[in-house]
């Protein structure tokens, strides 16, 4: 494994997106499945579709409860479900709470996650590297 793994910047939102690919891991090593995320550093925490939550039977893991706050919407109580996160290409898994949503269609990667590594986003280039700290 490397000590690097590359993303990419999305085209099909205006302006382009950072994104990378990222296995999650159920809690008790028994399911894995990769998806590409979107890189969302104004995100506090990791959100995943709905449909990984239930291929990865991740409901069987609630870790706690939190309120969730968006821009323009009313605070919510979520519960977060136990998983490790990690960058393809990288050995570092980050554990984490993931919020399982029915609004969204990717990942969404937050702080939780993203301030474990060092990540360079040049969106001149398009270019998106993601180092092990």
């Amino acid at each position: 494994m490397s000590t690097e793994a590359l993303g990419w910047y999305e085209g099909k939102y205006i302006p382009p997106a950072p994104f990378a690919n990222v296995e999650i891991i159920r809690i008790d090593k028994r399911a894995l499945t990769q998806e590409a995320a979107l890189i969302d550093p104004g995100s506090d925490g990791t959100a995943v579709p709905l449909r990984v939550c239930r291929k990865l039977g991740l409901f069987a893991f609630p870790t706690e409860i939190v309120k969730v706050e968006a821009p323009g919407a009313p605070p919510q109580e979520r519960v977060l479900y136990s998983a490790s996160l990690k960058f393809v290409g990288l050995k570092k898994p980050v554990m984490v709470g993931l919020d399982c949503r029915d609004d969204i269609e990717e990942t969404i990667l937050g702080r939780d996650f993203l301030n474990e590594f060092k990540i360079t986003l040049d969106g001149r280039t398009g270019r998106v590297v993601i180092q092990e700290t």
